[in-house]
């Protein structure tokens, strides 16, 4: 095997991304730079890439460092290139000493051969991860449009970097970028926690060492979203302003706490309206209930949210009847079909689009608030049963929530509730007027041990 030392001149380097040899009549782009398609240890380090004497190293008034390091080329062929870079000024207001300027080359640069001398893969730019590993391993599997969305800003800014040299600053530098842009915060954080889930993979697979540049970045805070809960009398004017099977939808998200993904994934053979238990896929379906087994979400069938999600759920008798009456208008009414398939396909409703072109608009006839999202119904549910007296263990049962605070943060009190409670307190408050100044032992001991 050819000796690889003697496979080319050295180059140097006027820039990152630009490699030019030492008659100035060759360029390389930062697309040619070694990169994660080699194996695992193919062109790791060899001793003596950092110049023993002379470096970091005075050029003006800049302290500059130089190493070697091994790049692809563009016709496929491999080289081993000297780079060059500003360390900091060593005259000046901002000068340091040569000790500090080690410091910094030691930190800033050869710690990093170091790791790339076993992990050559990340000399990688970022634009070369996303498209070779994260886009076919995380974008692709997940399929999910929130990625279409973020990811270009991620390239726009970050893209011509390596890996290695992307620090917390350039990741600031994106967001100022963007909140300059004039985009919202909420895009912002997205963008955001792409970046972390970039840098996150590139460390699962050995392409990035050490902390993550997004490990001590904030994002900018983002006014929550309010949720709350609608009257029973909303409820039913929604739904009787709604056309089925629009119509069922709100009423079976409103009285069983369905997430919107669950109630257009069920199935008829999973959902039994009759007064008789039925045995469905192996298992027990008992008299009306439904069972959550998938759902639909971005236009495909997939698994439960999580596993406490799936499992029974009672299905109102008078609910009953209403999806019975759907289900006779429906063309698609066998076994497998989707309850609430409305396409010529046989596909279930798209969430989203029912949204806008069904919800929204009846929401404006009724003057509510344009806030309002299918997700309202599951919040609907839990203070309704609250104020039926369902115990909190109950609602988490048909929640299917797996931790109790979220059953919690589900459950929203009424005012007219709290004006209750409020009036009785008002009333033995005034009617204490009848009984004089009197206290209670009792409460005037208690105050003394406390």
């Amino acid at each position: 095997m050819p000796n690889q030392r003697a496979m080319t001149k050295p180059k140097t380097v006027l820039r990152d991304d630009v490699f030019v040899d030492d008659k100035g009549g060759v360029e390389v782009t930062a697309a040619a730079t070694l990169s994660m398609f080699y194996a695992e240890g193919e062109m790791g380090r060899r001793r003596g890439q950092r110049p023993s004497k002379g470096n970091p190293y005075k050029k003006g008034a800049s302290w500059m460092v130089r190493w070697r390091e091994d790049v692809l080329l563009a016709d496929g062929s491999l080289a081993r290139v000297r780079l060059t870079r500003k360390l900091a000024d060593s005259k000046g207001p901002g000068a340091i000493s040569k000790r500090e300027a080690d410091r910094l080359a030691d930190e800033q640069v050869f710690s990093k051969l170091d790791a790339a001398a076993i992990r050559p893969q990340s000399m990688a730019t970022v634009n070369q991860f996303l498209e070779a590993r994260f886009r076919p391993n995380i974008v692709d599997k997940t399929r999910s449009p929130h990625y279409k969305n973020v990811l270009p800003h991620v390239a726009r800014h970050l893209g011509t970097l390596k890996l290695r040299d992307v620090r917390p600053d350039d990741v600031y530098k994106l967001l100022r970028a963007m909140e300059a842009a004039g985009l919202a915060a909420q895009t912002i954080k997205h963008v955001l926690a792409a970046v972390r889930r970039v840098f996150r993979h590139a460390k699962e697979l050995g392409y990035f060492q050490g902390d993550l540049p997004t490990e001590f970045v904030a994002g900018p805070k983002v006014r929550p979203r309010r949720r709350g809960a609608l009257t029973p009398e909303q409820v039913f004017w929604i739904a009787e302003k709604m056309k089925p099977p629009y119509r069922q939808l709100v009423l079976l998200l409103a009285t069983t706490g369905l997430r919107i993904g669950e109630a257009v994934g069920l199935r008829w053979k999973r959902v039994n309206l009759t007064a008789e238990a039925r045995l469905v896929e192996g298992e027990w379906l008992p008299a009306y209930s439904l069972r959550v087994a998938e759902t639909w979400t971005r236009n495909r069938w997939s698994e439960g949210k999580t596993e406490s999600s799936l499992g029974l759920v009672p299905l109102p008798v008078v609910i009953a009847a209403e999806l019975e009456a759907w289900r006779g208008m429906s063309r698609w009414n066998g076994a497998d079909h989707a309850v609430f398939a409305v396409s010529r396909t046989g596909r279930p409703l798209e969430p989203s689009n029912a949204a806008r072109k069904k919800l929204k608009p009846v929401l404006k006839q009724l003057d509510l608030s344009g806030e309002i999202s299918w997700h309202w119904f599951r919040h609907t549910l839990a203070s309704l049963a609250d104020e039926a007296g369902m115990s909190e263990a109950e609602r988490q049962a048909v929640l299917r929530h797996s931790d109790p605070a979220m059953t919690r943060h589900y459950t929203h009190t009424r005012l007219d509730g709290l004006r209750a409670g409020l009036e009785l307190v008002a009333g033995r408050v005034m009617g204490a007027e009848k009984k004089g100044p009197g206290r209670e032992a009792g409460v005037t001991e208690k105050r003394k041990v406390m």
